[in-house]
C-alpha cells in the first residue's frame, strides 16, 4: 500500500495533520517513536488539581482550535478564564507588582516610571530608518523606549520565548505589533482604527484548558486514529526515494511507502532524518536553535502567605534571577484550587542561561527554591522557609523552545526552496516555522493538508 502522506511525530502538530486527512478522507499513517502519543503535552494529576509539563494554556482565539474543539465535541470539558482578568505579576527590585490591564496603573505599580509612561506615547513619531531586520530589543526601544522594553516586553516574552530579545526577531516574536506599524504607519495608529472598524471588532480573549488538562485534547485526537492509520514504536532509521514515491525504513526493518511525508518532528530531529537524502535541506533545519529549559512542579502551604497567590503567576524582570517565571498552576482555574497548598511550576534555563541545563537537577532545584524565598518575602512576612517547598516532578529538556531569531525568515524561504526543488513532497510542520503559539502550529499544520 502506498500512502498518501505519512505523519513524522505525534505531538500536537502531527495530530492535528492526521484530523485534517481523516476529515478529507485521504489515506495517511502516522508514526511516532514513542510508546504514546501528545509530545510535550503532559497533564500530571496532583490530589484533585493537575499541573503541566508543556503548554499551560491555550488562547482561545484560533479558528482552527474552535473548529477541532467542535469536531471531537469536548465543549463541555472546558475550563475558562478571561485574559483581560486573569492577575499578573512582575518581579522587579525584590517586589511582586501586578501587571494591570490599565496603562495608567503602570506608574502606580512602579513598573515604570512617569518619564517612562510618557515617552511611549512618542511612538508613531519613532519610525524605522533603515530595511534591516530588527530584534525585539530593537524594535521595542525604537518604538517605546529602554525602560518598557526591558520591565515588560522583555520580561513577558520569557514566558512565551526563554529567548534572548537581542537575537529574537522582532518579525516573528512581535508579529502583531510590527504589522501594525507597516500597515498604519504606528501601532497607535493601528489600535485605533482596529478600534473604530466594526470588521475587526472580536469577541474578548480567554485562556482555556479542560478538565483533564492539555493533554485531554491530544489523548481524544488520538482516539480518532484506527490501528491502520498510527504506528507506535516506530522509530524511522532512513528514508529513500522511489521514483515519485518515497519509502520509509525503521529500525524493526518494517517499511511504509508514501506519496509524501509531513514531518511533524523537531527541527533537528528532521535533519538527522534527511542528512543523507538532503544534506543541504538538512543544514538548513540544523540552523534554528533551541533553547533549553528545566521545569519544577512543587507545593508551598497556604498557611505561610499572609497575600494569596491569586493569578496567573510571575515573569522575573530582575537580570540577576536565574528563574524565568513561575506558574500559580492550581490557581489557573477555580476548579483546580487546593484546600491548604499551592500548587507552582517555576521553569529556568532559556537561551540566555543554556549552561543551567549542564547542572544536576538538585543543584538547578536549589537555586530556584532560594530565588522563591526571595520573590514571596513581601507576602510572607519572611515565615516561608526551604522546608515548606515540597517538589513533586522536575524535568530537564535540552532543546525545549525552538528560537526565531533574526534571519529566520531567511532560513524558512531557504526551507521552502529546497523542499520545492529537491524534495517537492516534503512537508514541514511545528512551532519553529512561524511561532510557537498553538494557533500557529496548527495553522501551519492545516497548509500541509
Amino acid at each position: 500500500m502506498i500512502y498518501d502522506y505519512v505523519i513524522v511525530g505525534g505531538g500536537i502538530s502531527g495530530l492535528y495533520a492526521a484530523h485534517l486527512l481523516n476529515k478529507s478522507q485521504q489515506s495517511f499513517c502516522l508514526i511516532e517513536a514513542k510508546s504514546e502519543l501528545g509530545g510535550t503535552w503532559k497533564s500530571i494529576p496532583y490530589k484533585n488539581s493537575l499541573f503541566e509539563l508543556g503548554p499551560n494554556t491555550i488562547i482561545d482565539s484560533s479558528v482552527d482550535l474552535q473548529e477541532l474543539i467542535a469536531d471531537l465535541n469536548l465543549e463541555e470539558g472546558i475550563l475558562k478564564t478571561s485574559l483581560a482578568k486573569s492577575k499578573r505579576y512582575i518581579f522587579d527590585e525584590g517586589k511582586l507588582k501586578e501587571l494591570k490591564p490599565n496603562p495608567f496603573a503602570l506608574i502606580s505599580s512602579g513598573l515604570i516610571s512617569a518619564k517612562a509612561f510618557l515617552k511611549i506615547f512618542t511612538e508613531p513619531f519613532n519610525k524605522k530608518i533603515s530595511d534591516e531586520e530588527e530584534s525585539v530589543r530593537d524594535f521595542a526601544t525604537r518604538k517605546f523606549g529602554e525602560e518598557p522594553t526591558h520591565k515588560l516586553l522583555e520580561t513577558f516574552l520569557k514566558g512565551v520565548w526563554a529567548g534572548d530579545p537581542g537575537k529574537l526577531s522582532s518579525e516573528f516574536a512581535l508579529k502583531f505589533l510590527v504589522e501594525l506599524e507597516n500597515k498604519y504607519g504606528s501601532i497607535f495608529s493601528g489600535f485605533f482604527s482596529q478600534m473604530l472598524s466594526k470588521k475587526e471588532k472580536k469577541k474578548k480573549k480567554s485562556i482555556i484548558s479542560f478538565r483533564e488538562g492539555l493533554q485531554f485534547l491530544t489523548n481524544k485526537m488520538a482516539e480518532q486514529l484506527d490501528e491502520n492509520s498510527l504506528k507506535l514504536n516506530y522509530e524511522l532509521d532512513s528514508i529513500e526515494k522511489d521514483n515519485g514515491d518515497y519509502v520509509l525504513n525503521f529500525n524493526n526493518n518494517e517499511q511504509l511507502k508514501a506519496k509524501k511525508i509531513i514531518f511533524a518532528n523537531k527541527a533537528y530531529e528532521a535533519a538527522e532524518l534527511l542528512e543523507d537524502l538532503s544534506p543541504e535541506l538538512s543544514q538548513t533545519l540544523s540552523d534554528i536553535y533551541y533553547a533549553p529549559i528545566a521545569l519544577f512542579a512543587y507545593s508551598l502551604p497556604k498557611s505561610k502567605f499572609k497575600k494569596a497567590l491569586d493569578g496567573f503567576g510571575y515573569l522575573s524582570a530582575d537580570n540577576n534571577f536565574e528563574t524565568l517565571g513561575t506558574i500559580w498552576a492550581s490557581e489557573l482555574f477555580p476548579e483546580r484550587n487546593l484546600d491548604d497548598e499551592y500548587l507552582c511550576l517555576s521553569f529556568i534555563g532559556g537561551a540566555k542561561n543554556p549552561g543551567v541545563i549542564e547542572k544536576s537537577e538538585d543543584l538547578i532545584w536549589e537555586k530556584v527554591v532560594l530565588e522563591q524565598l526571595k520573590v514571596y518575602q513581601e507576602w510572607t512576612d519572611g515565615d516561608l522557609e526551604t522546608g515548606d517547598f515540597k517538589l513533586i516532578a522536575s524535568k530537564k529538556i535540552v532543546k525545549a523552545i525552538p528560537q526565531l531569531n533574526i534571519g529566520h525568515g531567511e532560513i524558512i524561504e531557504k526551507l521552502e526552496e529546497l523542499s520545492k526543488n529537491q524534495a517537492p513532497n516534503f512537508l514541514f510542520t511545528g512551532n519553529y516555522i512561524n511561532g510557537v503559539s498553538i494557533k500557529d502550529a496548527l495553522a501551519r499544520s492545516k497548509a500541509c493538508c
